[in-house]
């Protein structure tokens, strides 16, 4: 049974309030406003379809999954260092026969963008060394529950690939396997509402309206633009008849109403109809306001920074921040989404201690490098590290004697007196050095040197 028809076997609901008159809503007002009054839900269908045709959201998604591809793999240890040269790194250049390590990043990027949900297959016996690991597509991947488990069903054939299993959620382990322990899934879920939701709800639900109205006065824009009428009638229908007239404005609903009608012409045949055109008003301008709107909000839910997408607000300064800005709250958070799980995977199979983890190379990151550049000054500044672990920082083998903390020789411990005996004593050699080459006579430099003692001569008590 549906909600309209289920809500139909009640009353009409009426509302009242004080100093207003009695209104009764019907049950296709409150359709309507069930409908109209948030965003629905998109399915992973939707998403994939609005990654399609979206100019925003395509967008959107490959500024970030088309960065996120780029990033180099590394493995770090639980003491800091890093490791460039290992089993699992020369695993994910080629993860399956199908992708190299560009196109499955970006996969798993992609799919996490636009879902809040990414899955992984792995190939091979689940106590060993994986064959092959391949991101899935959502529409491949079903749920459903079970007795103390959560079925997963894999279902997907391709020219090159045959992606058939059914896996079983182990409450015990939170492996997800299949019976015969040859597949292991992964899912990386966002958040959901409870802990029982099987599945994240799409980002795009959020700015589902917004999508629309992207869409909407693309095609309105594009309807003027393709059928190249754009005024606006005021129609004066002489006539008794109701009939005629109320079919008449029906027609004109049926031709008008929509986005993809504007700029169509109404051509009526009778007698004594007027038609006026009008200029565009300052409401057809909603349509342009509205769009750009929309995709502010768009690239936002995608922590996608203003001067990244609109030329008008860029600067030289805040474009550089703005791309570092990309990087921070889009970019690098991604990929640790994404290559999570394949830390986990071999994690569990031993060719990952517990404290190593699969992260990415930050030094040949141009939009950073200006910002760590300025970090690494300013810790040398602060005379707090060695020159080895200022290398270590940017990347760098360690050197010889680098160990050490250098300072300025010209520090000196706090109320420490400089006016030392040897001070002194060549104090009067740089005066008068510095007077002659500054063409001063004897006389003067005689003259100006007693002034100073005088005035410096520490007074001596009888």
């Amino acid at each position: 049974m549906g909600l309209k028809s289920l809500l139909n076997k009640f009353s009409p609901v009426t509302f009242k309030k004080s100093d207003q008159s009695t209104r009764t809503i019907s049950m296709d007002d409150l359709m309507d406003s069930l409908r109209l009054g948030r965003p629905r839900l998109v399915t992973e269908t939707g998403a994939y379809e609005a990654y399609n045709f979206n100019s925003v959201v395509s967008d959107a998604v490959e500024k970030i999954a088309g960065k996120v591809k780029n990033l180099t793999p590394i493995i770090v240890n639980g003491d800091g260092s890093i490791e460039t040269v290992h089993p699992v790194l020369e695993f994910l250049k080629n993860p399956n026969k199908l992708q190299n390590q560009r196109s499955f990043l970006e996969t798993m990027a992609t799919n996490y963008l636009l879902h809040k949900n990414s899955y992984i297959e792995v190939i091979g016996n689940v106590k060993f060394r994986p064959i092959e690991m391949y991101p899935l597509k959502n529409t491949w991947v079903s749920l459903s529950e079970g007795e103390n488990t959560v079925r997963y069903q894999v279902s997907s054939t391709g020219l090159f690939f045959f992606l058939r299993a059914t896996l079983h959620l182990s409450i015990d382990t939170g492996r997800i396997i299949s019976d015969d322990g040859f597949r292991e899934l992964t899912h990386t879920k966002g958040f959901s509402q409870s802990l029982g939701h099987l599945k994240a709800v799409s980002i795009l639900s959020s700015i589902e309206r917004d999508i629309r109205i992207v869409d909407q006065a693309g095609n309105h824009n594009l309807s003027l633009l393709e059928k190249g009428f754009n005024g606006n009638l005021l129609i004066n229908v002489d006539t008794d008849d109701k009939e005629a007239f109320e079919t008449l404005k029906k027609d004109f609903k049926n031709k008008f109403q929509g986005s993809g009608n504007a700029g169509s012409p109404l051509i009526s045949r009778g007698k004594d109809i007027e038609a006026k055109t009008f200029g565009q008003t300052n409401k057809d301008m909603e349509y342009s306001k509205s769009r750009k709107m929309s995709q502010e909000t768009g690239y936002q839910r995608f922590e996608i920074p203003k001067p990244i997408i609109d030329g008008s607000h860029q600067t030289f300064d805040n474009y550089g921040t703005a791309k570092v800005a990309l990087y921070d709250d889009a970019i690098f958070p991604m990929f640790e989404m994404a290559v999570e799980p394949v830390t986990e995977i071999f994690r569990r199979r031993g060719i990952l201690r517990p404290d190593q983890a699969i992260t990415y190379d930050p030094s040949n990151i141009p939009a950073t490098q200006i910002r760590r550049t300025e970090e690494l000054k300013s810790l040398r500044a602060a005379f707090i590290l060695s020159l080895n672990e200022l290398r270590a920082k940017a990347g760098k083998e360690e050197v010889p004697g680098g160990d050490v903390i250098l300072v300025p020789s010209n520090l000196l411990p706090a109320a420490t007196d400089q006016n030392t005996d040897d001070n002194r004593k060549q104090a009067p050699k740089e005066f008068v050095d510095i007077l002659s080459k500054n063409d001063f006579s004897r006389e003067e430099i005689n003259e100006y040197w007693n002034d100073y003692q005088t005035a410096f001569r520490p007074n001596k008590k009888g």
